[in-house]
């Protein structure tokens, strides 16, 4: 891969220190499963890969998370942002003490779907 990247002219020095970088990476903890989806499809199966070395897998996080799913619009810069802020400011003048620390647990991810966009089904003909 290397000799790919100097084949398109990258920089030599930052290929150096890529190339350090790598060398520095433990191979062996890069191949332990780390989310709980993973290492739940790998103990159902592939049981086999789990041998002692890997009999307790590594903690999960395991904070529910809900999803705002919003077109995407590059033209209105900050929208995660401001959708997240907006909700938990929201959420957190719930009366509730069971709610609020409900919501306090949440992980609010905002996502972006690509919009139907005509331009896409269309096409421009010239008129000659």
């Amino acid at each position: 891969m290397f000799e790919k990247f100097r084949a398109r002219e990258y920089p030599i020095s930052l290929l150096k220190s890529v190339r350090e970088k790598l060398d520095k990476v433990d191979r062996q903890k890069l191949l332990i499963p780390k989310t709980k989806l993973h290492i739940q499809a790998l103990q159902l199966h592939y049981p086999h890969l789990f041998h002692e070395k890997y009999s307790t897998p590594p903690s999960v996080d395991t904070k529910p998370s809900s999803f705002v799913i919003l077109p995407f619009y590059k033209n209105i810069p900050g929208l995660k942002k401001k959708v997240k802020v907006d909700i938990w400011k929201m959420l957190l003048k719930c009366k509730s003490p069971v709610l609020r620390k409900v919501v306090l647990d949440l992980n609010v991810q905002v996502v972006y779907t690509i919009p139907n966009a005509m331009s896409k089904f269309l096409t421009v003909k010239s008129c000659t």
